[in-house]
């Protein structure tokens, strides 16, 4: 089984999140990617395999954060996607800070 690395960048409303494969090479290859939307409102999960195959899509749905932690087991093309039960070698998260000079959202005009 192949050891893999999740990313994630979480926002105010919204964490998107990939999941790659490490190869033999050591090539990184994508397995999975989504985003989770309307967090603090109406929570929707999407996700599509490295084929770009739609995985989930749960518009609508207020199912959507419990089934990206994988409880309620509803959709088991993800879990495939995921490659297995282990948990990620590594997780790297980005983190955006605007220190001192930006504290509040910002826009070019």
């Amino acid at each position: 089984m192949a050891e893999t690395i999740l990313v994630l960048n979480a926002g105010s409303s919204s964490i998107k999140f990939q999941l790659f494969a490490v190869g033999d090479d050591d090539r990184l290859v994508r397995r999975l990617k989504g985003q989770i939307d309307g967090i603090g409102t109406r929570p929707t999960l999407r996700a599509k395999g490295k084929d770009g195959d739609v995985l989930i899509d749960s518009a609508g749905r207020p199912s959507a954060v419990a089934r990206c932690a994988g409880r309620t087991g509803q959709d088991r093309r993800l879990a495939a996607a995921a490659a297995g039960r282990r948990f990620p070698s590594a997780i790297g998260h980005r983190v955006a800070h605007g220190g001192l000079d930006f504290f509040e959202p910002t826009h070019d005009r």
